[in-house]
């Protein structure tokens, strides 16, 4: 990461308060807000499919830019549009599986009681 000598360290608090927004924004690309086609110069719907981008990628990193641009680089943000746009894909494809009342886990954890009697 690229850091620059005139910005002042994170004290923990403050990188703590700045972690958990950061862990927000996943889920803040469910808010319709961010999903209105030319929203805050965001791309329209046929612009977004043209990039073969998920709508609110370039809302979430614009706020990832906002809160950490002066600490990182154009590689360090490159990477994060990546994992900004594979996240959001995942979750695209997840809301795509259809599931009933009656579904259940794959899984199903049962406590390991020790050998019965």
């Amino acid at each position: 990461m690229h850091e620059s000598t005139t910005t002042r360290p994170l004290s923990r608090r403050e990188f703590a308060k700045r972690a958990g927004t950061a862990a927000l924004i996943p889920l803040a690309a469910g808010v319709p807000v961010l999903a209105i086609p030319g929203a805050r110069g965001g791309p329209t719907p046929q612009e977004a499919q043209e990039a073969d981008e998920p709508p609110g990628a370039d809302a979430l990193l614009e706020y990832v830019r906002t809160l950490y641009g002066e600490r990182l680089s154009v590689d360090d943000l490159a990477k994060i549009r990546e994992g900004i746009v594979g996240s959001l894909r995942a979750g695209a494809r997840i809301r795509e599986v259809a599931l009933a009342n009656s579904d259940e886990p794959g899984l199903v954890f049962r406590a390991y009681r020790g050998e019965g009697p």
